[in-house]
């Protein structure tokens, strides 16, 4: 009997390779990104699973044949550096953070919590009615500010706070960049539905980013929205391909 399946919703720890122009992937892999989320927003029947396996690593996995043109959002976590990783190839889509100032960005502070601004390489901090030094400690090159408890600043507030940036080694993308290459993405999927565990790829993507980012050689954590584009490749069943038992629950 046909049974529609819920929207597929996964945690997933994957890795990334890229695809050169005959899409075969780099052997390098970028990642893995921790603590990220996958969701896709559609309804499938159970009788249109067609089984594939995978000669690039032997695994036999379930794929959907219609799955062409349905946009994965993907939200993933991973340290600056690797993430660089993931940009930096893609060139041509990218922009260089020259030195500049910024002037009333908001921030909440927290007591005795190192909180990043929107930049690295700050100098110059000033936060109306407080002073450096008594009232907040100021990080330079991770472009980070801490409320001290023992200072006049009250816990969890939100300060207008102005600084200067310096020259910063890294990578900006406007909302809605389009990495300007072809990726593979794979790993361990967690159905949080019924918490079962599985394999799942996508051989072939675009990635778009949802928002404005910034990424650093800086050895901090990141979390970027991404819009995963599965695109169906060559002797592929499909443009996502999975273990049936994360589709349940």
């Amino acid at each position: 009997m046909s049974a529609k399946v819920k929207p597929f919703n996964f945690s997933m720890t994957p890795f990334a390779q890229v695809l050169d122009a005959n899409d075969v992937p780099n052997p390098a892999l970028i990642g893995p990104f921790k603590q990220s989320e996958l969701s896709m927003k559609l309804a499938i029947n159970y009788d249109d699973l067609v089984s594939y396996n995978n000669e690039d690593d032997g695994q036999l996995y379930d794929s959907i044949p219609t799955l062409e043109g349905i946009d994965v959002k993907m939200k993933i976590k991973a340290a600056s550096s690797e993430l660089l990783k993931l940009v930096m190839a893609a060139t041509e889509s990218t922009l260089a953070v020259g030195a500049g100032s910024v002037t009333g960005e908001s921030i909440t502070y927290l007591h005795d919590t190192w909180i990043k601004t929107d930049q690295d390489n700050i100098s110059a901090v000033a936060i109306t009615g407080f002073t450096e030094g008594a009232d907040f400690l100021v990080d330079s090159e991770n472009g980070a500010i801490m409320a001290l408890s023992t200072g006049t600043m009250p816990d969890d507030t939100v300060q207008l706070t102005n600084y200067t940036h310096g020259t910063i080694d890294g990578i900006q993308l406007a909302a809605g960049t389009a990495l300007g290459t072809y990726y593979r993405l794979f790993g361990q999927a967690v159905n949080r539905g019924n918490k079962e565990k599985g394999k799942l790829m996508i051989a072939k993507c675009r990635i778009t980013t949802e928002s404005d980012i910034y990424v650093s050689t800086a050895q901090e954590t990141k979390e970027l929205d991404l819009t995963i584009k599965p695109i169906k490749m060559a002797g592929f069943a499909s443009s996502v391909l999975f273990n049936d038992k994360l589709l349940y629950g």
